[in-house]
């Protein structure tokens, strides 16, 4: 697949995924249900974890593996990796980025 520049299918899903919660953070996808589903992290005694999301325990592999958890665990997984959701040009950035930092 390298050969002929083709993204895996796993790696276009991860793309769509961060730009989807992009797009819902920023109010380009109005879905207030969803937003509030989100659980946003505050990291008040500034430590070294940066974690945006705030990860529930599941009990199942349907919770584990539910899509909004999964989208919390890539906003999690790029913001380790130094991408910035609340920045304006991150539409840009991510498309540049090869997915296989954020596997």
């Amino acid at each position: 697949m390298k050969d002929q520049e083709i993204v895996t299918l796993k790696d276009r899903r991860i793309m769509q995924d961060l730009i989807f919660l992009f797009k819902l953070i920023h109010n380009e996808v109005y879905s207030p249900e969803l937003l509030y589903q989100l659980n946003f992290k505050v990291n008040t005694k500034n430590t070294r974890n940066k974690d945006i999301f705030k990860l529930k325990k599941n009990r199942t592999n349907i919770g584990e593996f539910s899509p909004l958890n999964r989208l919390q665990i890539l906003g999690n997984k790029a913001s380790d990796v130094g991408f910035d959701l609340f920045q304006c040009n991150f539409l840009n950035e991510i498309k540049k980025v090869d997915c296989k930092l954020l596997c």
